[in-house]
C-alpha cells in the first residue's frame, strides 16, 4: 500500500533543519557492531561538528570510518514529523587553525565534562522525509489519551496505519 503522507525534503530543507537543530544521533560500527550515540552538534559549512571525549566516536574518527547521522522531530499525538539522515565519514579535526576556529563555534557539551576532541562528519549524502496529517482530516481528529492516541471517526485505515 502506498503511503502518500510521506514526502521528501529537498537538500535546502534538510540543510535548514540541520542548521536549526543541535541534537542528533551518530551511528558507527565498533567491535561489537553498529551503535547509535547521541551528540549535540553544529552545522559548519557542509559538515557536522561535535565534541567528544576519548571513546567510540573518536576511535571511528581516527580511522575516518563511515558514519550516519540523524535528526528528527515527531508529534505522537498526530503521528506527524520529519527526519533528516546524513551519510559520510568521520574525521578528527587536528589542524591548529581549524581547531581554533571550531572552538569558537557555539558548541558546548550537554553532559559537560572533558570533551576536548572535535569531530567532523564529512557529508556524502543527505536525505529527509516529512510525514504530514492527511488532507481532509477534520479539526479534533486526534485526541490525546494516557494510552496513546484515539482516532475519532472511521477506523483510521485512510491514515495508512
Amino acid at each position: 500500500m502506498a503511503n502518500d503522507r510521506a514526502t521528501d525534503i529537498g537538500p535546502d530543507g534538510c540543510a535548514a533543519l540541520l542548521a536549526q537543530n543541535h541534537f542528533g544521533r551518530v551511528a558507527v560500527n565498533d567491535d561489537d557492531g553498529p551503535i547509535v550515540l547521541p551528540v549535540n552538534y553544529v552545522l559548519d559549512g557542509d559538515g557536522i561538528v561535535f565534541r567528544s571525549a576519548e571513546g567510540t566516536k573518536v576511535h571511528a574518527a581516527l580511522h575516518e570510518a563511515p558514519a550516519s547521522f540523524e535528526i528528527d522531530a515527531i508529534d505522537e499525538r498526530t503521528r506527524t514529523g520529519w527526519s533528516v539522515v546524513v551519510r559520510g565519514h568521520l574525521a578528527e579535526i587536528t589542524d591548529a587553525g581549524e581547531l581554533a576556529r571550531v572552538r569558537g563555534l557555539p558548541l558546548r557539551p550537554f553532559v559537560g565534562g572533558d570533551r576536548e576532541r572535535f569531530v567532523r562528519l564529512e557529508v556524502r549524502e543527505v536525505s529527509g522525509r516529512r510525514i504530514d496529517v492527511p488532507e481532509g482530516v477534520p479539526e479534533g481528529w486526534f485526541r490525546p489519551t494516557g494510552l496513546g492516541n484515539v482516532w475519532l471517526g472511521r477506523d483510521a485505515a485512510d491514515l495508512g496505519l
